[in-house]
């Protein structure tokens, strides 16, 4: 009888472990399938953005500029038009040109950080100077396709962000490698700006949060602007 209890006792023991192992697995099957889908969902939004903002300036490039190119070109064989219209009308095709370069495709198939670079020395004009460290040092080729539009994207809104409005004279951009994260300082001598204010860095942090990296800015008026980006 005492062995058959013991007996008894012994295999409730084993059910009992092996429903508590059964019950973990399934937990950690849980887990990782709702990860799993948290990252495809992700990048299947970020990927979704990069296509709307492709075909957009696509359509600004094709339909707006070009036809405001060619009233512009009707209207200068016009001698009774006013050149004050013709001024306007051209930084109206300046803007949306430049909208839709912001925003056109981005070959990730190319150099990484040659497109990068030429991206940035593209702000560099006679009173604004560029200067960039590291960046050819850089392992783009082990970076993600998400990762690098997403880098592309940022860098390229605080560059217009600068030269809109930041009248700054000197930026630096410095590239380092930190284990297995990229650390990217960028910092301007503008007019600096009041970050309570500055509704357009969200899209930025949105950006940067989306690949699970940070940015941090730092700027006040009169001194500056800096921002610190970690991917």
């Amino acid at each position: 009888l005492f062995l058959l209890l013991l007996g008894k006792l012994f295999f409730y023991n084993i059910n009992n472990f092996l429903n508590q192992a059964l019950a973990f697995i399934i937990f950690l099957i849980l887990v990782g399938s709702y990860f799993i889908y948290r990252n495809r969902y992700r990048k299947a939004k970020i990927e979704e953005i990069y296509k709307t903002e492709t075909r957009i300036a696509k359509k600004v490039h094709d339909e707006v500029a070009n036809d405001m190119y060619k009233v512009m070109t009707s209207l200068e064989n016009n001698s009774g038009i006013d050149t004050t219209i013709l001024d306007e009308m051209e930084k109206i095709y300046t803007k949306t040109r430049d909208i839709s370069r912001e925003n056109s495709a981005i070959d990730l198939r190319k150099d990484f950080g040659k497109q990068l670079n030429d991206l940035l020395l593209g702000y560099k004009n006679s009173k604004v100077n560029i200067i960039t460290r590291n960046l050819s040092k850089m392992p783009w080729d082990s970076i993600s396709e998400m990762k690098k539009t997403a880098i592309y994207r940022v860098l390229q809104e605080l560059m217009t962000n600068m030269r809109k409005h930041s009248h700054a004279t000197f930026v630096t951009l410095v590239f380092e490698k930190e284990g297995k994260k990229i650390h990217i300082n960028y910092r301007d001598n503008g007019v600096g700006c009041d970050l309570f204010k500055k509704n357009g860095l969200q899209h930025t942090e949105s950006r940067i949060a989306s690949i699970n990296g940070t940015i941090n800015f730092e700027s006040k008026q009169g001194d500056g602007f800096k921002a610190s980006i970690i991917i």
